[in-house]
């Protein structure tokens, strides 16, 4: 097994968490994450964008 990098996304108006990319390294999975925050900051007042680790299934 190898390990994944989940970027996911909490929305705290309705509650809900969804995949956004996956990513086999996490340097990738965090830069994604701070270039979508510098080009859309107004997005973190109801969206929190996250990694969570996981094992790829083969």
């Amino acid at each position: 097994m190898s390990t994944v990098y989940e970027v996911r996304c909490y929305e705290t108006g309705d509650g809900s968490d969804y995949l956004i990319k996956s990513f086999h390294n996490r340097q990738e999975a965090d830069e994604y994450i701070r270039r979508r925050n510098e080009e859309h900051p107004q997005d973190e007042l109801y969206e929190h964008w996250y990694i969570k680790q996981s094992e790829a299934i083969r």
